[in-house]
């Protein structure tokens, strides 16, 4: 983003959420640390607002504001009319432009100005706000003084953009650290030279770092062979946390979001929506049952169909997202073989992905996704490519294509076994908004 309007957005938002935004950056788990910490600031009465990416449906999927313990609607023409003032500032759009005009705004800058703008008018509480990519030279990295970073998890993953090592890429999310202000950074995964990387950024800009190791798996009541929540114990913290995502990874993001929350509390922020001290809205129980109100589709997301069929959505989109969905399904699926419905971004590590899933005795099917709103320059890989990769990775594996992942769903897979496959659609997170929005406009109309 331009230092030009680096500074107008400082300006802008400087009172407003100085020391109230907790600044979420790394590979994989952004999102599900997000919405755990929104879920116990919703739950807390506080009134915050999120900024994820990427959106799900549809553009202000990406944007959410809750007050008094409830999801407050954001009105499109409302929004219009805030991006419309951005540009007003920028001297961009039709009647706007000037042979003097310095800034230019991409979509994602503009959505970023456009959110924090939004949370500030909003008088928010709390503000999170997730990293889109990187961090040193991401668009949400113009924040003042957050109330504290993170970083979840160091892979490889846009590699053309942040280089080709887990080590250079460590530099871009640890770009986001500032002087004074609190860092926490899972441990879970990271190996010793990436941690030095991160620990002399931290030191360099004079941010007090902290290590956080995964929660430990509690012992939890039996729901059959699937559990539908996690029961995990953070060092330190006298209560059991339940947590309503799945997944081995969920342990980590879980014991960030904590740390977050507790750095958070011990802030003594003044509520700017009501004459209170932030520190007393956030008491241990208050984390403990907003924990178990998360939400987070489309991450290890059990569904089902009109007939009866169960099926696993998952935007696993890198091979270290894939290889936590290939654990799970080894876990919770196997040795019941999978049918696997993929679609991928162009530009990702297809053939890695597909290493990090397929079994000999599975089936594939790929197919496409359709145009993400708002992102003109995201296309999906071919699905004959997905095919061939798949072939090469699983020379013996059924593969093939399909128009829709409507089709690929009704395919009737022949198992040597005559055992029914378990579908699971995954690869993309466009894929799978694509199977989310059908299956609600389904139950719309069912009703």
């Amino acid at each position: 983003m331009p230092l030009k309007w680096q500074a107008s957005v400082a300006k802008a938002h400087d009172v407003a959420l100085r020391g109230r935004c907790l600044h979420v950056a790394g590979t994989n788990g952004k999102g599900s640390v997000c919405a755990m910490m929104f879920a116990v600031c919703k739950h807390a009465g506080l009134r915050v607002g999120m900024l994820t990416s990427p959106h799900l449906l549809e553009p202000l999927d990406a944007i959410y504001l809750a007050g008094s313990g409830k999801n407050l609607p954001i009105e499109p023409k409302m929004w219009r009319m805030l991006e419309d003032e951005v540009q007003k500032a920028c001297c961009i759009g039709a009647g706007y432009a000037s042979e003097s005009a310095e800034v230019a705004l991409t979509v994602f800058e503009l959505q970023v100005v456009t959110a924090l703008l939004f949370f500030a008018r909003q008088q928010v509480d709390v503000a999170i706000i997730e990293v889109g990519m990187g961090g040193r030279d991401d668009a949400t990295n113009v924040l003042l003084e957050p109330a504290a970073c993170c970083i979840t998890s160091i892979a490889l993953d846009h590699e053309k953009f942040l280089g080709p090592t887990h080590e250079e890429i460590a530099k871009h999310k640890a770009g986001i650290f500032q002087r004074g202000r609190p860092a926490f950074v899972a441990t879970n995964g990271m190996s010793g030279s990436v941690q030095q990387v991160i620990a002399e950024i931290a030191h360099s800009v004079g941010a007090p770092l902290s290590w956080i190791p995964p929660a430990d798996l509690g012992q939890s009541p039996s729901h059959g062979a699937r559990p539908l929540a996690q029961f995990l114990q953070v060092k330190g913290f006298s209560h059991m946390l339940q947590v309503p995502l799945l997944g081995d990874y969920q342990r980590s993001n879980a014991a960030l979001a904590l740390a977050l929350l507790l750095e958070l509390r011990s802030s003594k922020l003044p509520l700017k929506s009501r004459p209170e001290i932030l520190e007393g809205q956030l008491d241990d129980l208050t984390i403990v049952e907003g924990l178990k109100a998360t939400a987070w589709p489309g991450r290890l997301d059990w569904r089902q169909l009109d007939d009866g069929r169960k099926i696993l959505l998952d935007g696993a989109h890198n091979p270290h997202a894939a290889k936590e969905l290939g654990s799970y399904v080894a876990h919770f699926v196997r040795p019941q073989p999978v049918q696997w419905i993929i679609a991928l971004s162009y530009g990702k590590d297809a053939k890695g992905i597909l290493q990090e899933l397929l079994q000999d005795e599975d089936s594939l099917i790929a197919v496409s996704f359709s145009k993400v709103e708002a992102m003109p320059w995201v296309r999906p890989e071919s699905p004959a490519e997905l095919v061939k990769l798949a072939r090469e990775v699983r020379p013996t594996i059924r593969a093939k294509e399909a128009a829709t992942f409507q089709e690929a769903i009704g395919e009737e897979v022949q198992n040597p076994a005559s055992v029914k496959p378990q579908i699971v659609i995954c690869g993309s997170l466009y894929l799978v908004a694509d199977v989310i929005a059908t299956l609600q406009s389904e139950a719309q109309w069912a009703c």
